[in-house]
C-alpha cells in the first residue's frame, strides 16, 4: 500500500496527464505548459524577470530556458533595466502579441470541469491526511 504522500502525487499525476497539461503543447495551443505560463504572465504586464519568475514560483535556471526559447521563437524580448543593468524586463514583441492573446483569451477547453477537479482534489487529500491542503 501506498504512503499518502505517494497517493496524492500518483492522484497529481493522474489528473494532470488527464486533462494534458503536461503534453508538449498545452492543450493543443502550440506550446509547453511553462512557455506558455511566462508568456502569459509577460503579456499581463508582469515585466521584470525576477517578478515573473518569483509570480510563478520558477527557479532561475529554468526561467532563463523558458526565456531563451520564447526569444528564439521571436515572442519576447529581454533587455537590461533601465534603472539597474542587472537587472532584465522581458516584454512582448510585435509576433509576440497574438501567441499571448491565444493563450490568454480563448477559455481552456476544461475549464468547466476546472472547479469540479479541484474540489476532487481538495476532498481526496483531506481523506488521506485528515486536513485540506
Amino acid at each position: 500500500m501506498l504512503d499518502p504522500v505517494s497517493r496524492v502525487r500518483r492522484f497529481n499525476r493522474a489528473v494532470t496527464s488527464a486533462v494534458g497539461a503536461l503534453d508538449s503543447s498545452l492543450l493543443e495551443r502550440g506550446r509547453p505548459l511553462g512557455a506558455a505560463r511566462v508568456l502569459n504572465a509577460i503579456g499581463q504586464g508582469r515585466s521584470e524577470v525576477r517578478e515573473v519568475r518569483d509570480y510563478l514560483g520558477l527557479d532561475s535556471g529554468l526561467m532563463s530556458r523558458l526565456l531563451r526559447s520564447l526569444e528564439g521563437e521571436g515572442l519576447i524580448e529581454t533587455n537590461a533595466h533601465e534603472d539597474d543593468a542587472r537587472r532584465r524586463v522581458a516584454k512582448l514583441t510585435r509576433a509576440g502579441r497574438p501567441a499571448f492573446v491565444t493563450i490568454a483569451i480563448r477559455p481552456l477547453p476544461w475549464a468547466g470541469v476546472r472547479q469540479h477537479i479541484c474540489r476532487f482534489r481538495i476532498s481526496v487529500k483531506w481523506n488521506i491526511f485528515g486536513k485540506a491542503y
